[in-house]
């Protein structure tokens, strides 16, 4: 197995592909902590983990306010005893219905901007010192294609760009400590995170879902699964020389 006796934590790991790759990283040996805001999605993730046989803790985590993300990470070692991989994955979308940048509020560019970036970069901060301990370690950032392109709104944007780039830079900084930093950009997911975020009707997501596989040269949107796979390959041995690179995983979508 790929993370045998591996600690990892995971943000946003009640549902989606937070889900789904708490599911993997268990499948594949590590121990794992996930933090979220979801409590009754996540005892479901924690029940799906331990009737396969998984072990796992819950933490009920803000990542938008710092000594939540601190908690969080301490929590892998009350629990399991150390640090090894951290997947920085909760975030928010792009407001809906969509509004142009100059109408945007400030409440709107905090909530982007407060989760996206300052809550990996929380992630990525508490995180390290704990990895430095462990004598190295991995840390997955979500990002996303929209911070490659113009996709979806431009603050939406922005705050993916900060962390394919902080990403860049804590893979840097941190190599001499033996810790590889790197992040996943997805394209457009078929995840119930919009319908439930955006605050849509089901009628509405599936517009949504068609609307934006139209958009993909692959014909389709990504399944949650096939991001927790592109994580999985970051955060194990089998990417053992790569850090500070953004792995596209988009069905073609900024090929366009």
């Amino acid at each position: 197995m790929l993370l045998t006796n591996r600690v990892a934590v995971i943000t946003g790991g009640a549902s989606g592909v937070g889900r789904e790759a708490t599911k993997l990283f268990a499948q594949e040996g590590a121990r794992i902590v996930i933090g979220d805001v979801l409590d009754d999605a996540a005892a479901e993730t924690v029940r799906m983990v331990e009737d396969m046989g998984g072990r796992i803790a819950y933490a009920p985590t803000d990542i938008t306010q710092e000594a939540s993300v601190k908690s969080l990470m301490h929590q892998a070692v009350a629990s399991f005893g150390g640090l090894d991989i951290v997947l920085n994955n909760a975030g928010v979308p792009s407001p809906n219905p969509p509004k142009d940048t100059w109408d945007c509020t400030d409440a709107d560019y905090d909530r982007i901007m407060d989760t996206n970036l300052r809550g990996v970069f929380y992630g990525c901060k508490h995180a390290i010192p704990l990895l430095i301990q462990r004598g190295g370690g991995v840390i997955v950032n979500m990002a996303s294609a929209s911070g490659l392109v113009s996709w979806g709104s431009a603050m939406y944007g922005v705050s993916q760009a900060g962390v394919i780039h902080l990403t860049k830079g804590l893979a840097v900084e941190t190599a001499p400590y033996n810790i590889r930093v790197n992040c996943v950009c997805p394209g457009p997911i078929d995840t119930a995170f919009g319908t439930r975020t955006m605050h849509m009707t089901p009628e509405e997501a599936a517009s949504r879902q068609a609307r934006l596989g139209q958009t993909v040269p692959w014909g389709r949107m990504s399944r949650p699964e096939e991001i927790a796979q592109a994580a999985l390959y970051l955060a194990s041995d089998m990417s053992s020389y790569v850090t500070g690179s953004s792995l596209v995983i988009d069905g073609g979508h900024t090929a366009r």
